[in-house]
């Protein structure tokens, strides 16, 4: 009696999609950088030097780095504006203007830069008339950094100007053309992605729906037509993807398990959709696949139970041992049957040769230790052979007169 479960997935990949050509892409042409790239840092540069120069002339170290963090911090404010003013927007639209950008996203950080743009330009005008009074009043505040001289607060309000205006110049055009570019590459790589599991989806659903129709054919081949040879079925399945293998093997177990004992000739067709599934798997990582087969052909018209046995030794060997680690101890039970089946001493109902009833020994002990075949001792090729070996050395007294299944 038995009830394997699912395979474990064999090997198999899903076939590469086309690489659509898109704006950032590998075929798309190079875009040119304007001259801003270089020509604004240079001219911060000159604000630097101007700096030094300075500080040079008051012999101040400190009239230097004080220049520096205030050029540095004005050039991080500017840099702000300019990326806020200059932030790609999210088209929505498909016929918009602009739809050659194609970036799609997020939108939470376009309406925050559209709502400060909007604050800051409104707050601006608002507090126009008061701007003077203001840079005055920051001027005076940085004229002690700038070493308290006459000219100190004018040199320190045309340093921040500087960096600050250069800053935002350079955030803005960098918002409006790189970091665009770099918005639009994503793009291209998302549509790149989207293309390769669509196409990896179809292709599957392909691979799948001809591999089926042939193992279709090999379980039931009244429905359609003659039944693939076995060289079709190893081709079929060896270039299936593993989640289609996975599916005929679902298949062809379950019509073995259907009609093991009430349909000898439906079971058997699941043979070689068996050995196709053995064939596509030449590391032998797959232990469902041997068991399989070795209860078909265990089940046969007549029973093959050489083969079955040699399986069943493949599916065991891949499993590893013992049984109460790796589970499936059915396969040593119906292994067992099988030497039992094999025995010369069955034809003369005599006891076993000791080396053969060691073997079928070992195998019950595996069996014992799960409760489903443990219960399965009781069946009549073990009990038959049970009381052939009366005085077999380490069989557990209790497999002796246990009760079948069914009783």
């Amino acid at each position: 009696m038995t009830d394997p479960a699912l395979s474990p997935p064999a090997a198999g990949a899903a076939p590469d999609a086309p690489d659509p050509a898109g704006p950032g892409s590998a075929d798309a042409p190079p875009v040119p950088r304007g001259k801003w790239i270089w020509f604004i840092p240079v001219v911060m540069g000159l604000g630097v030097l101007a700096l030094v120069i300075y500080g040079a002339a008051l012999h101040s170290w400190s009239v230097i780095g004080y220049g520096l963090a205030v050029g540095a911090a004005a050039i991080l404010a500017g840099g702000l504006l300019g990326f806020l003013f200059g932030l790609p927007r999210t088209i929505n639209a498909a016929g918009d203007a602009n739809a050659g950008a194609g970036y799609q996203g997020n939108t939470n950080l376009d309406q925050v830069s559209d709502w400060l743009t909007k604050i800051l330009v409104g707050v601006g005008l608002v507090q126009l008339a008061r701007s003077p009074s203001a840079l005055a009043h920051l001027a005076d505040a940085m004229k002690p950094g700038f070493g308290g001289r006459t000219s100190s607060a004018g040199f320190a309000l045309a340093i921040s100007l500087f960096f600050a205006i250069a800053g935002f110049v350079y955030l803005y055009l960098w918002s409006r053309t790189e970091f665009l570019l770099e918005l639009r590459s994503l793009d291209a790589i998302r549509a790149t992605v989207k293309a390769v599991a669509t196409a990896a989806v179809k292709a599957t659903e392909n691979d799948k729906q001809a591999t089926l129709s042939i193992v279709n054919k090999a379980l039931n081949p009244q429905a359609g037509g003659d039944a693939p040879t076995q060289e079709q079925l190893n081709q079929a399945i060896a270039g299936a993807t593993s989640y289609v293998r996975q599916q005929v093997f679902l298949l062809a177990d379950e019509q073995r398990r259907q009609y093991w004992q009430t349909n000898k000739e439906r079971m058997a067709q699941t043979i070689p959709v068996f050995e196709a599934l053995i064939a596509a798997d030449p590391d032998r990582r797959y232990h469902r696949n041997h068991g399989g087969l070795g209860f078909a052909l265990k089940d046969s018209e007549p029973p093959q139970w050489q083969p079955a046995l040699d399986e069943l030794t493949t599916a065991i060997a891949i499993r590893g041992t013992p049984a109460s680690n790796k589970g499936w101890a059915i396969y040593e039970l119906n292994r067992a049957i099988c030497r039992i089946q094999l025995d010369p001493s069955l034809a003369t109902n005599s006891p076993s040769a000791p080396d053969v009833a060691g073997l079928i020994v070992a195998d019950l002990k595996a069996a014992d230790i799960d409760s489903y075949t443990h219960s399965l001792i009781g069946k009549g090729e073990i009990q038959g052979w049970l009381e052939r070996n009366p005085e077999s050395p380490d069989v557990d007294p209790r497999w002796r007169g246990m009760p079948a299944p069914d009783q």
